[in-house]
């Protein structure tokens, strides 16, 4: 029977091999993916219904071909620049809007057009970047690694209160999707409209630049980007299970009996004639999103058994409306496409979409060691070297991160390469290859990396144990902008 299962998943993996040898030679070239909307029985219409047949290399090789094809900055062209000063940003989490770097490097590009910023994907050990970023303060070779401090520190704020576009999902809360964030429901103003367009234009950065962009936003999100319908049932319980186990609660009822028990657990005088309890839930107000009090119907009347129905839908369609964002949604896509088209985006669906411009999480130490390369007379077997991996192995998932930011300027990297297709002598990702370099002095001497070129300067420690010291100091003073 085992037999017979893998010969079986073998077959589908040779017939879907088969598939998309023939949608990237044929048809990929051929179509045009942007107008299935209004012609549904087209080849592209089939092709994006179909989409989860395809590789998800097959989908990423066709959105890099067509970010290389659209590159509109001329060879003589000098770069837009954004400058801050990376001491003004440490450790301030309180920031006020207008003191944050996403609304200073917004300021400082709001005069460039967005055709400068249309560069082909980033590759190879000096990368062109949609824009430079000069900190001052600094001198640095290279530009890689304060891009890529730039596109860290704005993810971060862009997940914090300094700005008014993101907010944690009411899940959280529940201890589920903890660090997810949803757009922040709002009736937007000029200052709003502005941002959410640079979200979009960052987004798009994000995806020429190959750097990802770790902006943790749950699937309703990406959904909405792609213009698709929300899966609302799955999608509220992912991002408010305390709103979706409410209603489940009031749906289950059977009698006015059982609503009555339920509602004078909670508010004695719900059904007296009396004033309600000011805290009570079963009235027609609940809360948003972000947890401002908004009123279902005119005069906020009381729930009752009649009218109970009449509630649920309320809510729900309250939900749907929030995870929906029909105001906010077309001004980030308006941001994303002025960079990257819109039209390879819908190939990809929402997780792959996710997938591609902000990266995962996990740190695969195994493909970073194939792509480590070593200098100036350095060898895998050298015994520091043997402490280094030993060390960073044993390392939780956490602390990986902060090696790989300390190292790079950048938590999440890319764990595919141009190299597995095509051998050594290709181009490698951005950041890589990571290089470690020797450094001056033993024991006594701390790590040092050069960011901009994801090298490692790591002394000849004497044993395993000043590695681990040495290595552990470095990456928890990874925060300090100076520290490559």
């Amino acid at each position: 029977k085992q037999w017979y299962q893998r010969r079986v998943r073998g077959l589908r993996f040779a017939f879907l091999q088969v598939v998309n040898t023939s949608v990237t030679k044929h048809l990929l070239p051929a179509i045009s993916l942007g107008t299935v909307k209004h012609a549904p029985h087209s080849i592209g219409s089939v092709l994006l219904r179909g989409r989860d047949y395809l590789f998800y290399d097959v989908k990423l090789a066709y959105l890099h071909f067509v970010i290389n094809a659209t590159d509109k900055r001329s060879g003589d062209s000098v770069p837009p620049e954004i400058i801050f000063d990376p001491l003004c940003f440490v450790h301030q989490t309180d920031r006020e809007l207008d003191n944050t770097i996403t609304v200073l490097a917004r300021q400082q590009l709001s005069r460039t057009p967005s055709s400068e910023m249309c560069v082909k994907l980033a590759s190879g050990g000096d990368p062109v970047f949609p824009f430079n970023v000069k900190l001052t303060g600094e001198t640095v070779q290279g530009t890689s690694g304060s891009f890529r401090y730039f596109m860290w520190l704005v993810a971060q704020e862009l997940q914090s209160l300094a700005l008014p576009i993101l907010i944690e999902c009411p899940s959280a809360s529940a201890g589920e999707n903890k660090g997810k964030f949803l757009l922040s429901p709002k009736n937007i103003d000029y200052h709003d409209e502005a941002l959410l367009q640079f979200f979009g234009v960052l987004l798009g950065v994000a995806m020429r630049s190959d750097v990802p962009f770790a902006v943790d936003c749950l699937k309703p999100f990406w959904t909405r980007i792609l213009n698709e319908g929300l899966d609302f049932d799955s999608d509220l319980r992912q991002s408010d299970i305390i709103t979706y186990n409410f209603i489940a609660g009031l749906k289950a009822l059977k009698s006015e009996s059982e609503l009555k028990e339920l509602v004078l657990k909670t508010c004695p005088t719900h059904f007296s004639g009396d004033e309600c309890c000011p805290s009570c839930p079963y009235k027609f107000s609940y809360a948003s999103l972000d947890g401002q009090e908004v009123s279902l119907r005119a005069g906020t009347p009381l729930i009752s058994w009649n009218n109970l129905q009449l509630f649920i839908d309320s809510v729900r369609e309250l939900r749907r409306c929030e995870l929906t964002a029909d105001n906010m949604i077309p001004i980030i896509q308006c941001g994303l496409e002025s960079i990257v088209p819109l039209e390879p985006l819908y190939l990809m669906g929402p997780g792959d979409l996710e997938l591609r411009t902000c990266g995962q999480q996990y740190i695969d130490i195994g493909f970073i060691k194939l792509h480590t390369i070593y200098q100036v007379g350095i060898s895998q077997t050298d015994k520091h070297i043997e402490f280094f991996w030993n060390v960073v192995e044993s390392l939780s998932q956490e602390d990986l991160r902060k090696l790989i930011k300390f190292a790079c300027n950048q938590e999440r990297i890319p764990f595919s390469c141009p190299c597995q297709e095509s051998g050594p002598e290709a181009s490698h990702v951005p950041p890589y290859p990571m290089k470690i370099a020797p450094a001056e002095g033993r024991d006594e001497r701390l790590i040092r990396t050069e960011t901009c070129m994801f090298m490692i300067k790591l002394p000849q420690y004497s044993s395993e144990a000043v590695m681990r010291e040495r290595l552990l100091q470095a990456i928890n003073c990874r925060d300090d902008p100076l520290s490559g």
